[in-house]
């Protein structure tokens, strides 16, 4: 365990040496506010140092455009002709990613930051952060800059007003009256309880809660619970000395690979002239109350990484001897040791003092250095048009030239190369130094075919894109344009419409997800396995399920009516949460307690298929002279196939009509009518809530009993994919990774 900030620096005398001292010399000004340091466990946010933009595909919900064309009769009076129309259109769609927040992996974003000014009561509990974010719990939450340093004295909280202080009357076992653990004796009054908070007590207030300083922060949780439960395993599984040289190499990856981070503050005198600072006192880097008029006589010094340059803690194995290595310690955590020996004897006695004019802070602050990269990832959001579309339909709708004139939008992901990088710290302790490898059984995510999720876990968390940047640095934007060719009769006047549908399909590129998940649940040698290392049939987890968290994305548009789930989706993050999180914690428990996790699958498949070739009508061999006899094509349209239907000719997925998903997808590929069956339904919704209404019986039945043929569903898909060369329409693309 770390040793804690010593008390020496607070004491009266040498605050009281430090303000008679600045009387003599001009108050220096405090330095800025931060602006990039946002927060010790997310400073520099959206400005990483690595800007490659890499990991896994995932995708998500598309965004369907709906257009409404109505022409005119091209017929001359009492004659009867067909007429056939060539209608360019454009509009502009925007899938705006403002309020997209990633899950589970960390949160800085709801609890004290570098620019708060003041307390406030929607702060995250330390049991919030710990139990729910991957970044809190392996970190833990001591030693922050954003807070003071821990105090272990402080045992009792004012109920008045959530400031730990210290009890002063107590009962014979030594256990605070005040707050009330146990029942109140019979002489003091219950208003007396309602005294905490104060700096001292009056002589009628037989119970109070005594604050020593207003430099404390309002909590729920005292100090002494916040070391022993809220530490986080690193601190109580790694040696010291791995913290420390795991601390130094982040010392030299900075400024070369990262950003040159703040790690804590102190407030001192600084004299010029002699090059000296006298004091540094680490204090939170925040405004500081009522002291904080005092403190602006003496220089706040934002203390970063670079700092600590050359300045590690010695080695043991440098020094021959103890006395020696013992010397040097005490002389980096700021002391001075004098040597003598005892006259006539061999005895040799050291004395250590602290001395007011050599810095204490390089040794007192060394555990406020991060474990790890605190640097955002950078991953992107990808959309894609297929070029043409043939809607058939009684007027022959068909689309050409489609083109949505919007590239991809970078994504900012908070804490991915962190937890990976703690995880990897974390195995360590769990694993002979050459690890296991390899991948122990999982179960895929359950998906359906347009892409949505059926098991997703979520909470809040870090903003993957700024809110107050302009539109076109945090959303895909730009004009769906397409020409659509359709024909209709006539007898005379009259009017004719047609409905055009056209998919947007969105993905999400994910850095470091495949790691996370291997460190932490997938992985033969990860962490959950060291808790659960038995799974299968009568286990408790039959096979983790892969579950992806999940975000909402916005969307709009000038011409279109624009419809989505409006979710993305990212791998692995809720099965991290649902295993790693809530099960390691269940684990630890007493058996009974906690909370139940998912048992997982144990056939390791969704109910749909997987991504491995078809049989019968799905095989590579049967789809062949569909796809011109194209191998490649063939092969691709194969898993395709088995993945949307498990190769069942009858697979029918009606999910709409029940408020489930935006489905109603027959056959083989799941073909959805939705949007392959013009005329069939009046109106649906793929929002919140889900729905479609029949609107003709009679062509949703024709629909339905050509596409339940399996050689027709074929050649719809055929008709749907471009003869095979654009599977971006089917999720199970994404999926299985075809492009």
């Amino acid at each position: 365990m770390e040793k804690l900030l010593p008390g020496k620096y607070k004491t009266g005398i040498l605050l009281f040496f430090l303000f008679i001292f600045s009387l003599l010399l001009p108050s220096p000004a405090r330095s800025q506010n931060f602006t990039d340091d946002y927060h010790s466990l997310r400073p520099f946010p959206f400005k990483p140092t690595n800007l490659e933009v890499s990991g896994v595909i995932q995708c998500g919900n598309a965004v369907y455009a709906h257009d409404v064309i109505t022409v005119g009769s091209c017929c001359l009076p009492d004659q009867c002709c067909t007429c056939y129309y060539d209608r360019p259109r454009s509009g502009n769609i925007t899938i705006d990613f403002k309020n997209s927040e990633l899950p589970i992996v960390g949160n800085t974003e709801d609890v004290r930051t570098s620019q708060d000014k003041k307390d406030q009561d929607s702060f995250l509990t330390e049991e919030e952060k710990v139990n729910r974010y991957v970044s809190w719990y392996l970190n833990g939450v001591i030693n922050r800059a954003e807070y003071s340093s821990l105090d272990l004295t402080k045992d009792c909280i004012g109920e008045t007003t959530q400031r730990p202080g210290v009890c002063l009357n107590t009962n014979a076992a030594g256990a605070c009256l005040s707050p009330n653990p146990i029942p109140l004796r019979p002489d003091i009054p219950s208003d007396v309880l309602m005294t905490d908070g104060k700096n001292s007590c009056t002589n009628s207030q037989k119970s109070c809660c005594v604050l020593k300083t207003d430099l404390v922060d309002k909590v729920k949780t005292l100090d002494r619970d916040k070391l022993v439960n809220f530490s986080g395993p690193l601190r109580k599984l790694l040696p010291q000395r791995i913290q420390d040289d795991t601390r130094e190499q982040q010392v030299k990856d900075s400024p070369a690979i990262r950003h040159n981070q703040i790690v804590a503050c102190t407030y001192g005198v600084k004299i010029p002239v002699l090059g000296i600072e006298i004091g540094a006192i680490p204090l939170r880097c925040l405004d500081l109350g009522w002291f904080d008029p005092l403190f602006k006589l003496f220089s706040k010094t934002e203390r970063k990484i670079d700092d600590w340059e050359g300045r590690p803690p010695p080695k043991r194995e440098e020094y021959d001897n103890f006395k020696d290595y013992y010397q040097a310690y005490r002389g980096w955590r700021g002391d001075t040791c004098l040597s003598f020996k005892i006259p006539l004897t061999e005895i040799e006695l050291m004395l250590c003092f602290d001395n007011p004019a050599k810095p204490n802070f390089y040794g007192d602050l060394y555990p406020y250095l991060p474990f790890s990269s605190t640097e955002d990832r950078v991953g992107a959001a990808k959309q894609k048009v297929p070029p043409s579309l043939d809607l058939d339909g009684e007027h022959g709708l068909s689309l050409s030239d489609i083109n949505y004139a919007a590239g991809n939008l970078k994504l900012y992901y908070a804490h991915l190369q962190e937890d990976v990088e703690l995880s990897d710290l974390l195995k360590k302790s769990f694993v002979p130094q050459e690890g296991t490898g390899g991948e122990g059984k999982t179960a895929p995510a359950e998906i359906s075919s347009d892409c949505r999720m059926l098991d997703v876990r979520t909470n809040v968390g870090d903003h993957l894109v700024d809110p107050n940047w302009s539109i076109k640095k945090r959303a895909i934007t730009g004009d769906l344009s397409y020409i659509a060719h359709f024909s209709c009769s006539f007898c005379g006047s009259g009017s004719c419409t047609v409905y055009p549908v056209i998919p947007i399909s969105l993905s999400t590129q994910n850095p470091l997800h495949d790691e996370l998940w291997h460190n932490l649940v997938e992985g033969a040698d990860s962490i959950f396995r060291k808790f659960f290392p038995k799974t299968g049939d009568n286990t408790p987890v039959t096979a983790p399920k892969d579950i992806p968290g999940v975000a909402k994305f916005e969307y709009s548009s000038n011409k279109y009516t624009v419809s989505s789930d409006g979710e993305i989706y990212f791998p692995h993050l809720g099965g991290i949460s649902e295993y790693f999180l809530k099960g390691i914690q269940t684990a630890l428990r007493p058996k009974g307690y906690g909370e139940p996790i998912s048992p997982g699958s144990s056939s390791g498949l969704p109910p749909s298929g997987n991504c491995s070739e078809g049989t019968g009508p799905c095989s590579v061999a049967n789809l062949l002279p569909y796809f011109g006899n194209d191998n490649d094509k063939a092969t691709k349209a194969s898993k395709i196939c088995n993945r949307e239907s498990g190769s069942n000719p009858n697979a029918k997925n009606d999910g709409c009509l029940r408020g489930s998903t935006c489905d109603y997808s027959l056959g083989l590929f799941q073909i959805n009518l939705l949007a392959h069956c013009p005329g069939a339904f009046s109106g649906y919704s793929c929002n919140s809530p889900i729905y479609c209404t029949v609107g003709s019986q009679s062509i949703l039945q024709a629909c339905e009993s050509r596409l339940l043929n399996p050689i027709e569903n074929i050649k719809e898909a055929v008709k749907i994919s471009n003869n095979g060369t654009n599977w971006a329409p089917w999720s199970a693309a994404a999926v299985c990774g075809i492009q």
